[in-house]
């Protein structure tokens, strides 16, 4: 995680098969025992410019990866897959899992996010910007 906010490691390096650390993260999450982390590794990921629909040298986008669910990781795969599917600008979003999964990373982190995925509601208001957008009545 150091090396991604320093920009000193590229999210999106392939391996011999063509799969990217977040090819690696949805596999794992989507097969392996349940990892609450992984929500906040795919964030520092994509907030390092990791790109969801890099394809691996068979075709298959990481997101995609988290299609068979185990049903030991079902909760965390669903966050997992609806945060990456916006990121990917995917047409349909799973937006209780969506928000969840934001809910779960916490601030900066989510702030960040909202920015990007353009869900500025989600972003704390200071006092100024507060007042601004609701002023008193007259």
């Amino acid at each position: 995680q150091k090396l991604l906010r320093k920009g000193n490691a590229d999210p999106n390096t392939w391996d011999a098969d063509g799969r990217t650390p977040l090819h690696d993260l949805c596999d794992f999450q989507c097969c392996g025992p349940p990892a609450p982390r992984s929500l906040e590794l795919a964030a520092e990921l994509v907030l390092a410019h990791g790109d969801p629909r890099c394809h691996d040298r068979s075709g298959v986008e990481a997101r995609h990866l988290l299609r068979r669910i185990d049903s030991r990781s079902a909760k965390h795969a669903r966050q997992l897959r609806a945060l990456l599917d916006a990121c990917a600008l995917a047409e349909e979003v799973d937006s209780e899992a969506l928000y969840s999964s934001l809910e779960v990373l916490g601030e900066p982190t989510r702030s960040r996010l909202s920015r990007i995925l353009g869900l500025n509601g989600l972003r704390p208001l200071g006092e100024a910007e507060l007042a601004w957008r609701n002023p008193p009545p007259d």
